[in-house]
């Protein structure tokens, strides 16, 4: 089966589009078939590539912004151009940036066209909708064609192999290694934030900031700055490879609000959240009710004394923590991607016999 895969990681857009695209493109490579991404944008495009991806750039369409995000690209044409070019099977679009005209035009190119949907902005008639997140649900995806399969829910959440079925873990008695993770975007300012708010705390309570900084920030000379003059409360990590054994490693972790968040519950490793787009509100309001996650509110609402305060408020409750592993380790298994894959395959074969 010949897979296409449209999604775009870029500094606005951040990486989740693509790095939950190529989790599933592994486990679709993994029971054997051929992924090819259709992409725009830097760092997008490299990463890809780095996994050993095939991508062809789709070349033209509105550019990107901080304004953009739900803007339609205006890219359909060349989109459409390539896959009927290279007659694929199937094709699954991972971007908030179409509409129902872009589905329309490429869906009848492929035999089965399916969606990855975070928000339920609108329906579109595609064979199957998928979204991984908490609030799936909750979100009411009645309003869409009869026809269209629906798998939503944690168990289609897509994380990468490595996070299938971790082993338990026991919750530490002392938080030694605290994980920061801002997100796939220039993320840089932010984690300066972070640092210089947790810093007294770090010395105090003998702690090291594990902080995983992007490959190219605005702010890098000053994370550089940071960690050379506290080589024992900050540590940088760029270029990470292996996220669950550092996860793995670490006693609680500050995330973003979205996919990196079920990499953390998969990992047992209790988390805090921050809110950096729109989309993950719905997904931290879900995790607070089921006291998956302790809130930080948005980018915006965030002070150092508020992340002080609840920092310090799960260093001292064990309990707290231990309730986060071991709900999130329930909640997520890390499966979701091979789920996915498996059920993509059975809808293109479905297709192929109805021909």
């Amino acid at each position: 089966m010949k897979v296409a895969i449209r999604a775009d990681g870029s500094s606005f857009i951040g990486m989740g589009h693509v790095m939950r695209m190529l989790a599933l493109a592994q486990a679709l490579q993994r029971i054997g078939h051929e992924v090819t991404f259709l992409s725009r944008f830097e760092p997008g495009l490299s990463r890809i590539r780095q996994q050993g991806f095939a991508a062809r750039e789709v070349v033209g369409g509105l550019p990107d912004g901080a304004d953009k995000e739900y803007e339609p690209a205006a890219d359909t044409d060349v989109v459409s151009r390539i896959l009927a070019t290279e007659q694929f099977d199937c094709l699954l679009t991972d971007s908030y940036r179409v509409d129902t005209n872009y589905f329309r035009q490429v869906s009848p190119l492929v035999k089965a066209s399916f969606y990855i949907d975070d928000l339920n902005r609108f329906p579109v008639a595609v064979d199957a909708v998928i979204n991984g997140n908490i609030n799936a649900i909750d979100l009411g995806y009645d309003n869409w064609p009869i026809a269209t399969e629906r798998w939503l829910g944690c168990r289609y959440n897509l994380l990468r192999q490595e996070f299938a079925d971790m082993p338990e873990r026991l919750t530490a008695e002392t938080v030694r290694n605290l994980l920061i993770v801002a997100g796939g975007g220039d993320s840089g300012q932010l984690l300066v934030l972070l640092i210089h708010s947790l810093l007294e705390l770090a010395v105090t309570k003998q702690i090291a900031l594990q902080i995983v900084a992007p490959t190219h920030a605005v702010a890098d000379q000053e994370l550089t700055a940071l960690a050379s003059s506290y080589p024992e409360q900050v540590k940088l990590h760029r270029g990470v490879t292996e996220m669950a054994q550092l996860m793995r490693q670490c006693d609680l972790a500050i995330s973003a609000g979205g996919s990196t968040l079920y990499e953390l519950c998969a990992t047992g490793v209790p988390r805090l959240a921050i809110v950096l787009a729109d989309n993950q509100r719905g997904i931290v309001s879900a995790m607070e009710r089921q006291e998956l996650v302790l809130p930080l509110g948005t980018v915006a609402e965030l002070q150092p004394n508020l992340v002080v305060g609840q920092v310090s408020g799960l260093l001292n409750d064990w309990q707290g923590r231990d309730r986060m592993n071991r709900l999130g380790r329930k909640l997520v298994d890390g499966q979701g991607a091979l789920r996915v894959a498996h059920k993509m395959s059975e809808v293109v074969a479905a297709a192929e016999g109805g021909q």
